[in-house]
């Protein structure tokens, strides 16, 4: 599938499996623990935002990638992944 004609068609919750608060992110008010993640499509982009310890999503961190490059980021950090293992 050509990457700039990705798009996602519904939004993705991904709670990450060890709720023992490891994982952290930097919102406006300073760090919040992070029990997950929401991917959110966009027209162009995805959205990222963290999921808070009380099992909210969070709308004071997120990052956009455009839809073209996401292929290539997991791609990545696939590969990334399985050097480092």
């Amino acid at each position: 599938m050509d990457g700039s004609r990705m798009e996602l068609s519904k939004v993705i919750t991904l709670e990450f499996p060890q709720k023992r608060r490891l994982t952290m992110y930097l919102g406006r008010n300073g760090y919040g623990w992070c029990s997950g993640i929401e991917v959110r499509p966009g027209p162009q982009w995805i959205k990222l935002n963290p999921i808070n310890s009380k099992g909210i999503v969070t709308t004071s961190c997120n990052i956009e990638i455009p839809n073209a490059s996401v292929i290539e980021l997991i791609q990545e950090i696939s590969k990334n992944f399985q050097e480092n293992r």
